[in-house]
């Protein structure tokens, strides 16, 4: 059962108790990430949860390394274009001393310049291995471009000129804007005391103070676009994209359904298609990115570049036939089951729970149950689905991104 109460700031915390179990997760979910940024500054909110691991007032790096090991579990971060989320995994006995832990992180980092200088480097190198990275980079550049440079679409660690150029003072400045208590959420699921865990919370977290400049999303707008970047590999990593459903939309459900019976999976129509009947492709998937104002549909493919249109031409006659024949009783019954299947088992673990509950109501101000969401799911009819298909997935609007063995004189007939 979820239970949402308030420290004395207003902070939300969510809590979903498991009595039966010995161990416990907690996680800290804030309104901060690229999205929220500008080009003078993009990487900032990466690099700040960083930097929340290096040093506090209390602590040195080493200090802080040695009490994550003794609490034992597993305590991370992770930033998005849209949140920057902190969480640790551990026994019931050790919540409090985790709690006091991340506090101290999140109220009382030094950010030492000699460490700052240090982590830029980690960074810069970090930014690297995903250039490096094909799947990475056709994505990123597509959503990049397509949201015409756009906040939405910034890379989340930032471009290295930018982030090399970071002060100390511009790191506490955008924290203080960003780490404020409107636009925090704690969520905690597993064996805890919520009388003493809110005692807890409200001592290392109720000093966080409301938005003096309130920072809000913008819905981007959407253009088709083709980028290429070739690069010395035998392959071609090819990705394409639909404008599409935000997370805040119900239609969302739709999508998620559409997507399994699309490209998500080994019986899906893309890979039947385009890999077991037709041998074209190596790799080939869909998913779906969706955030607070937007979403996209994307497509991906590894192919060998000489067979780059016959698999945007086989791509093209799935969606058509997908959209004009629409999908079966058979298809939409069978996706619903592996959606739910997804659903239940992704949900079954202390650290989903606490990133399901408090990114969802970070994002919509409120929880909907597994069962709230199963039934929005079933209530989808096939004729639902392929009215969606219709309305999003029009080819001629699709924006394509390619990185591998290929040349721009080769991708002219996509201009």
């Amino acid at each position: 059962m979820v239970v949402i109460k308030n420290l004395s700031n207003g902070i939300p915390v969510i809590f979903e108790e498991i009595p039966y179990l010995r161990s416990v997760s907690f996680g800290v979910y804030i309104k901060a990430g690229s999205a929220f940024e500008t080009k003078e500054n993009n990487g900032i909110s990466h690099l700040i949860e960083h930097m929340l691991f290096k040093s506090t007032k209390n602590r040195t790096a080493k200090q802080i390394a040695d009490e994550m090991a003794y609490i034992g579990g597993n305590m991370n971060a992770y930033t998005e274009k849209e949140s920057t989320s902190f969480y640790v995994t551990t026994l019931e006995e050790q919540l409090p001393a985790a709690i006091e832990l991340i506090g101290d992180m999140l109220n009382h980092a030094s950010f030492l310049p000699d460490e700052l200088e240090k982590e830029k480097g980690v960074v810069l190198e970090e930014i690297d291995m995903y250039d490096d990275s094909p799947e990475d980079l056709v994505h990123e550049m597509l959503q990049k471009l397509a949201w015409k440079g756009e906040a939405l679409g910034f890379i989340i660690s930032g471009e290295k000129d930018v982030v090399n150029g970071f002060t100390r003072e511009e790191l506490i400045a955008f924290k203080e804007k960003t780490y404020t208590a409107d636009r925090m959420v704690l969520s905690i699921a597993g064996k805890a005391d919520v009388d003493e865990t809110m005692k807890q919370l409200e001592l290392h977290f109720s000093s966080f103070q409301n938005s003096k400049e309130p920072l809000m999303l913008q819905k981007p707008e959407y253009a088709p676009v083709v980028f290429c970047r070739k690069k010395d590999m035998e392959q071609v990593h090819l990705n394409i994209a639909f404008e599409c459903v935000s997370y805040q939309s119900d239609e969302k459900y739709i999508l998620y359904l559409l997507n399994i019976i699309l490209g998500d999976g080994d019986s899906s129509r893309l890979f039947q298609r385009l890999r077991e009947e037709e041998g074209l492709t190596y790799s080939i998937y869909s998913y779906e990115s969706i955030y607070d104002e937007a979403g996209l549909f994307h497509i991906d493919a590894v192919l060998n570049p000489a067979k780059l249109k016959t698999v945007l031409s086989q791509m093209q006659d799935v969606i058509e036939e997908f959209c004009e024949n629409g999908v079966t009783e058979k298809e939409l019954a069978q996706a619903k089951q592996l959606l739910k299947t997804d659903l239940i088992i992704g949900n079954e673990s202390t650290k989903s729970k606490i990133h399901n509950n408090g990114k969802t109501y970070l994002m919509k101000g409120y929880i909907k149950t597994i069962d709230e969401v199963l039934e929005e799911i079933y209530k989808a009819t096939c004729k639902d689905v392929q009215e969606f298909a219709r309305k999003y997935l029009k080819w001629e609007k699709k924006s394509v991104s390619l990185v591998g063995n290929i040349s721009e004189d080769e991708i002219g007939f996509l201009r």
